[in-house]
């Protein structure tokens, strides 16, 4: 069923209603400056050199950290271009998968444009801050998640797609229609007696999902029609433990115990399914007996790398794994060996992968070829505890984190010669989450 959203989005979770806001009088936010940013991120105002007439000691704000290195708060405009001065206390921001629009919670979720700073009015969805969808929740009653999967998903043309949370229990699939921004449509795409654990969605929206009823987990496609059709994962327990994607080609990917499957769409409502049987698989020289084994080394939840030619999945034990790739004959199974750091944090940035966390028992950042998994050390000899980081496209980091020279919460750079600069330091314990914009 399709909604026009002509005003806003409120719910416990994701749930689409056609209301005004309760203040009238409150002006609406039309612009958000942030032309000049590369970085985004929300913290306490305390760690800002300018503090409006309406200041309040720890009340959040969003800011922005400019291309040369400058950390601003963001201004908001509204439709006559006048600066907005009543308080919008940012929640969170959720970026989306190959979309040109970012969300930012005020009193609900707000549409921006990445280019431009457009916000979008008509639309303001409130979530369950408890509930965050994503690919599976355990590898024991579902299958293994990305690390970095966004719970809110786009196909080629933009439109988002969400999962919601009712109080019930019960959680559907829904598409915002973004072809006219101005007015924005919701529709349903899966039955409400659909317990949805997961799902993907391929370049031109048909879905995989996976849902629980009456004790059983059971998957299901969805074509651009509305089509249901019952899916069976390859793997011989019910596909237990299994990963799923968008592939280079835009259709749907599985990895399960024995083969990836290739999920094509046909234009008549149908779909034909493409096995590539991995025959032998290597974990560190060893050859187990499957794949689900293979799986299983990628514990507890990998990380998604996606670059030109080929799909990474990299284990949070340090374990890399060819899952997608132009070059069909680099999907064996072998799990590469990496590097021993116990990784909280990876980073791709169209060059290398970048990872953090401690290594030998010491804090450090590693730059990593994703091609000949060679790795180099960025920070070392436990200078710094990385909160959080993003990497622009020449290399260079911003990073959160703990100055262990000092115990200070900073917020710094690192040029691509490894010199570290410090952009503020922060009066907060607060780790902060960083976004990269651009």
């Amino acid at each position: 069923m399709k909604t026009k959203i002509l005003l806003s989005f409120l719910s416990l979770g994701l749930f689409i209603a056609c209301s005004d806001s309760d203040d009238s009088t409150k002006s609406k936010i039309a612009h958000m400056d942030i032309g000049d940013a590369s970085t985004l991120f929300i913290a306490p105002n305390d760690i800002s050199a300018t503090r409006g007439s309406d200041y309040m000691p720890g009340q959040k704000v969003l800011f922005k950290i400019t291309t040369d290195g400058v950390i601003k708060q963001v201004t908001y405009r509204d439709d006559n271009g006048k600066e907005v001065t009543e308080e919008y206390e940012p929640g969170n921001i959720i970026f989306v998968d190959d979309s040109p629009y970012f969300f930012v919670k005020f009193d609900g979720y707000y549409i921006v444009n990445k280019q431009t700073g457009a916000v979008y009015p008509s639309l303001n969805i409130e979530q369950d801050e408890e509930y965050l969808p994503q690919i599976g929740q355990t590898v024991q009653n579902g299958p293994i998640k990305f690390a970095n999967e966004k719970r809110i998903k786009s196909d080629n043309r933009g439109n988002i797609y969400y999962s919601d949370h009712h109080s019930s229990g019960l959680n559907t699939i829904h598409k915002i229609d973004v072809s006219d921004i101005n007015q924005l449509t919701d529709e349903t795409l899966t039955p409400e007696n659909d317990k949805v654990s997961m799902y993907v969605v391929s370049g031109n929206g048909e879905l995989l999902y996976r849902y629980y009823r009456d004790g059983e987990w059971y998957q299901r496609l969805r074509t651009k029609s509305g089509r249901l059709i019952p899916f069976q994962i390859m793997g011989e327990y019910s596909g237990n433990d299994f990963l799923a994607w968008r592939g280079l080609d835009d259709n749907i990917h599985v990895f399960d115990r024995r083969a990836v499957s290739i999920i094509k769409f046909k234009g008549n409502d149908d779909y034909e399914v493409e096995d590539i049987i991995v025959d032998t698989c290597t974990i560190h020289g060893k050859t187990p007996n499957c794949i689900h084994n293979t799986v299983y080394a990628l514990r507890p939840y990998p990380y998604l790398i996606k670059l030109s030619d080929r799909y990474i999945a990299f284990g949070a034990e340090g374990g890399a794994l060819i899952i997608d790739s132009k070059d069909r004959s680099l999907i064996t199974g072998e799990i590469h060996h990496v590097t021993d750091m116990k990784i909280n944090d990876v980073q791709y940035n169209g060059s290398y992968i970048y990872c953090s966390g401690q290594l030998n028992g010491n804090y450090a950042m590693l730059r990593i070829d994703p091609y000949t998994f060679e790795s180099e050390t960025v920070i070392r000899d436990n200078d710094y505890e990385i909160y959080s980081f993003v990497v622009s496209n020449d290399n260079s980091i911003i990073f959160n984190g703990l100055r262990l020279s000092d115990a200070h919460n900073i917020i710094a750079s690192i040029d691509p010669s490894g010199k570290v600069s410090l952009l503020q330091e922060v009066s907060s314990s607060t780790k902060i989450t960083l976004n990269r914009l651009q």
